[in-house]
């Protein structure tokens, strides 16, 4: 039997076709080209959103597959948030995976705050995501930790992940289910912090980059490995100093040609995110705007 699936991409509001020839032991796995998938891989940010599906047989006569196959759904672990049905006969069998939304690299929250000194902390929540990879830019003349718990409020000696070095830019990725409790907590020294959440666990990451900016415009520039997809950058940096975050896929950016940016009055900037289809790498420089100082940046693509 060959069964066509017509599928509505709410994402470019187009409908699209595939078709697959069953008989066969054979998952239908590619739904769209954007979102090829196997049980093996997670699906990244540029799989696309469904409103419906319909399948039609080789003659184009409607397929009700639950009623032609015996229907189940079923869970997956590299997707979240998704809808999975089998269909299966005596000798045919049929998969659809269908994403309900959009892919990683959706912003939940961000929060932002002072902390008045050793010890003190601060509480926020996030529920109805997994996994989250939580972000934690702060006052690089402190050193401020991250923790998190899903069910409860983590301390600095219960948690389900935490993010702990010598700089102020902390980040994880944790999964788990209902509501994840998240901290801000100062190991040492007071200060401003901005934190965010974030679904989705990057498929690259730059790694944690630390310097110096030696005073106002002084710039430094990294990149990841080449990828494709929703890239984001964070940087910390002291607290009397204004550093500014550039990004821009292909090529390093300048403060006047970026794909995107983060500046405020404070040394803590998120810039993204900005996407691309294309296999490239992601640039991100962190900038003085006014003053010098330690800063800790990374660079992110889901």
């Amino acid at each position: 039997m060959q069964i066509t699936f017509l599928v509505y991409d709410q994402t470019d509001g187009v409908q699209w076709s595939k078709t697959y020839t069953l008989p066969a032991t054979q998952y239908i796995k590619d739904v769209d080209a954007a979102l090829e998938h196997n049980d093996t891989v997670t699906p990244n940010s540029l799989w696309k959103t469904f409103v419906d599906y319909h399948a039609l047989d080789k003659n184009l006569g409607a397929v009700n597959l639950k009623n032609t196959f015996t229907w189940t759904e079923w869970s997956n672990l590299n997707m979240d948030n998704q809808h999975s049905e089998s269909y299966y006969g005596s000798d045919e069998y049929a998969s659809l995976n269908q994403r309900k939304t959009p892919g990683g690299g959706d912003l939940i929250t961000s929060k932002s705050g002072t902390l008045s000194g050793t010890g003190s902390s601060y509480t926020f929540s996030v529920s109805g995501y997994s996994p989250v990879t939580v972000m934690m830019a702060g006052n690089e003349n402190a050193d401020f930790d991250l923790y998190a718990k899903w069910g409860s409020p983590p301390t600095t000696s219960d948690y389900d992940a935490r993010g702990y070095s010598g700089y102020s830019l902390e980040y994880f990725t944790t999964s788990g289910s209902g509501t994840l409790y998240i901290m801000v907590h100062s190991y040492s020294g007071s200060g401003r912090w901005k934190c965010w959440a974030l679904w989705g666990d990057p498929s690259v990451n730059s790694g944690r980059k630390s310097g110096t900016l030696s005073g106002t415009g002084a710039t430094a520039t990294y990149s990841t490995t080449i990828s494709s997809g929703y890239g984001y950058a964070f940087n910390s940096g002291p607290d009397g100093s204004d550093f500014d975050l550039y990004i821009k896929w292909n090529s390093p950016p300048t403060t006047s040609d970026y794909d995107a940016r983060g500046y405020s009055s404070w040394a803590q900037e998120i810039a993204g995110p900005a996407s691309t289809s294309w296999i490239a790498k992601l640039y991100f420089m962190v900038h003085s705007y006014s003053g010098s100082g330690q800063y800790a940046t990374v660079g992110l693509i889901f």
